[in-house]
């Protein structure tokens, strides 16, 4: 069985639908989506976050097409101007 640790790069999925991205610290969005991809791409079977219950590969999966949709819809809206 292959398990991955993922400290609070995965943390409060069950309770927070979208990641928390530090900017003072020089996080974004795409950079915790394709850190996201890269996690998946163990191909574990459970995802042990750094607060919150485990995940399967598929909840993960789920994440990241939220958190892609929601990135799509801000870039949209800024480039829009709003």
């Amino acid at each position: 069985m292959k398990i991955a640790f993922t400290g609070d790069l995965l943390s409060m999925a069950d309770r927070v639908p979208y990641p928390v991205i530090h900017r003072e610290k020089y996080g974004s969005g795409l950079g915790w989506i394709k850190s996201a991809k890269a996690m998946v791409a163990l191909n574990a079977k459970t995802y042990v976050q750094g607060h919150g219950p485990p995940m399967t590969k598929a909840a993960l999966q789920k994440r990241i097409e939220g958190v892609e949709k929601r990135y799509a819809e801000i870039k949209r809206l800024f480039d829009q101007g709003k």
